[in-house]
């Protein structure tokens, strides 16, 4: 029996990264990463309620991921609170960071 053998073909995959459906994918696991991520957020003083409803979802891009591999399908989910820089990492010596949008990529990235 011939030994088994795999040739990758990387334009293919490159196509398939780039595909509607990929596309499409990545942009529906951004848009339902938002309540989670709302539903882990601090919403008491010091942050007011301003933090838990700026979350967003910014799909239909594409972007190089690593200089090699070319353009990938992406989506960013961000908070554009004043407070979001205190609430993600905290303040030196005084406040711990809560780490939202990290957990939330850790709830992504787990499907």
């Amino acid at each position: 029996m011939p030994d088994a053998s795999y040739k990758p073909d990387y334009k293919g995959t490159a196509e398939i990264l780039l595909s509607p459906r990929v596309h499409g994918l990545v942009d529906l696991a951004a848009i339902e990463a938002i309540p989670f991520a709302k539903a882990i957020s601090p919403d008491a003083p010091p942050y007011g309620e301003g933090y838990i409803v700026s979350f967003h979802a910014d799909t239909g891009h594409t972007a190089n991921v690593t200089r090699r591999r070319g353009q990938r399908a992406v989506a960013y989910v961000y908070n554009d609170d004043d407070a979001a820089i205190i609430v993600e990492v905290g303040v030196p010596g005084h406040q711990e960071g809560h780490h939202v949008l990290a957990r939330t990529i850790d709830h992504i990235e787990r499907g």
